[in-house]
């Protein structure tokens, strides 16, 4: 089902993103941008390494009173826990050490809040959510890495 039959009151269309890609022996990396909050411009990097894993680059420009979250989602059936100063999120065939740049603030949490309920799967924990806070000094970034464990 779609987003607006699960939740009706979804809001607007999806801002338009500029994207930018590249490619070597070793990596593949995806670039997109878009300006959908007033005077703030929002951009993630995204560089894959074969068999390594992959690692964001979360950066923002401008709101120098608010601090951004980077927010993931993690499916059905991926347990994810703390770990040292990061996580391990590990699902069927493998694992995920997930780790931030300094000045991240992590919050891992299950949310049923924003259905209200589980309409994919009744009666299971709603999967796990990582909200990274960071910045609010006009100019910010974040690296989240993801590796294959």
């Amino acid at each position: 089902r779609s987003l607006e039959a699960l939740v009706p009151s979804w809001g607007p269309d999806p801002t338009p993103v500029e994207i930018d890609f590249s490619e070597n022996a070793s990596s593949v990396s995806v670039n997109g941008a878009h300006r959908a909050y007033p005077d703030v411009r929002v951009e993630r990097e995204v560089a894959f390494r074969f068999r390594k894993g992959f690692t964001v680059r979360d950066r923002v420009e401008g709101a120098e009173s608010e601090p951004h979250i980077a927010r993931w989602h993690f499916e059905y059936g991926v347990e994810v826990q703390r770990d040292g100063t990061g996580f391990i999120a590990k699902f069927a065939r493998g694992a995920l050490r997930v780790s931030t740049s300094e000045g991240g603030r992590a919050r891992l949490y299950r949310d049923n809040r924003w259905l209200r309920r589980n309409p994919a799967r009744p009666g299971e924990a709603a999967p796990w959510v990582l909200d990274v806070k960071f910045g609010g000094e006009g100019k910010d970034e974040l690296e989240t890495r993801f590796e294959i464990v």
